[in-house]
């Protein structure tokens, strides 16, 4: 609470005396999107009964109606997802303006996953029985780019400034989805993407998208009923009792259970047995096997991703390359490794590790620590 307020009272204090902000503080040109950012921020601690200042927040709603582009035929896309997002926070704000809406709807090609999402929230404000918002709805879910246990949405290049990463693209649509539709399957593997894709310290990118992806979550257990959880679970493997317990609420400590390996039937299927009992929410579970082979029986994995390695003599443009299939080696041949890796989309936590050649060394030409071969 302290901080909230804190945050708040710095916010009115480094409002632009135009009604927006910027980027750094005071004493510089608002920026459009991050003015509406701060707005939406705002917005959001006023309803849960945090003092904002009235004339603040009109202030703020009077220049993003001021600075709103007009969407023609050929507004490029990048500035359709800024209006739509300003078009957004101007409707949680009460001052919708439906005008601008159908236009923004008439332009939806060249929108940004994120701002289909937002779109379909501005409309179901204006109406909520407008039936735009279920098109948009089963737009998204179909555009939605799915793996085995996952969705996510992708920001096409040409819409890409500042924002667009899978991570903010994923999460916008995840928490226009979770009041739209809060039943849609989709969202539960949207979920599932954002938990999967997180760094080692359990965020995900920079701040912005830290935020966003906190807030779709929140808005995904608002809307699936998480927060109001109330059941009992057990586990079992092959008929013996692995772990049991009752959600009452959040259970924010995770349960874990581990069975050596040699419990496990070598000839005949395993069977793991999750029960859950009536009751609102839902119980997630993650099941992880690992097993150590001997590595000469260990086959490659083909999860969507591609390699592939070529070796050819080093030239000076680094586009020329011929593959070599044999060579013989000079104390001071030069030998270039070209390494591809062509992957469906786009990827998190990825590492790429190719061992050297027998017989040979990495030349690093930015070290100055000895002779780097003749150029």
């Amino acid at each position: 609470s302290t901080n909230l307020n804190a945050g708040v009272s710095r916010l009115q204090l480094i409002q632009n005396t135009d009604g927006g902000w910027s980027w750094w503080g005071t004493h510089e040109t608002s920026d459009p999107y991050i003015s509406a950012y701060v707005l939406f921020g705002l917005l959001r601690a006023q309803a849960i009964s945090t003092s904002v200042s009235p004339d603040v927040v009109l202030r703020a709603v009077m220049y993003l109606q001021e600075i709103q582009v007009e969407v023609t035929p050929n507004t490029v896309g990048a500035d359709l997802d800024n209006a739509t997002f300003i078009q957004f926070v101007l409707s949680q704000a009460g001052s919708t303006d439906e005008e601008v809406a159908n236009a923004l709807y008439n332009a939806r090609d060249r929108m940004s996953p994120a701002s289909l999402a937002l779109l379909a929230s501005i409309l179901k404000t204006i109406n909520p029985a407008e039936p735009r918002v279920n098109e948009l709805v089963s737009n998204l879910e179909t555009s939605a780019i799915r793996t085995a246990s996952s969705a996510h949405w992708e920001t096409q290049s040409e819409n890409v400034l500042r924002r667009g990463s899978p991570v903010y693209t994923t999460s916008i649509v995840m928490y226009a989805l979770a009041q739209l539709d809060p039943a849609n399957q989709v969202i539960i593997e949207a979920v599932r993407y954002l938990i999967a894709n997180r760094n080692v310290n359990g965020l995900w990118n920079m701040g912005h998208e830290n935020a966003w992806a906190m807030i779709a979550l929140n808005e995904a257990m608002v809307g699936l009923g998480d927060l109001r959880s109330d059941f009992s679970f057990n586990a079992s493997l092959n008929g013996n009792p692995l772990t049991g317990g009752d959600v009452n609420g959040i259970q924010l400590t995770p349960l874990k259970a581990n069975v050596p390996l040699e419990f496990l039937s070598t000839n005949t299927p395993n069977l793991l047995t999750i029960q859950r009992e009536d009751g609102l929410g839902r119980l997630f579970y993650n099941v992880v096997l690992k097993v150590n082979r001997p590595v000469q029986d260990v086959q490659p994995i083909n999860a969507g991703m591609g390699i592939e390695r070529t070796y050819c003599r080093a030239e000076r443009d680094a586009k020329t390359c011929t593959p070599l299939s044999a060579l013989k080696l000079a104390p001071d041949q030069l030998v270039t490794a070209h390494l591809t890796l062509t992957l469906p989309h786009d990827a998190y936590n990825v590492m790429v590790e190719d061992h050297i050649p027998a017989g040979t060394e990495v030349l690093n030409r930015n070290l100055k620590t000895s002779q780097l071969g003749v150029d």
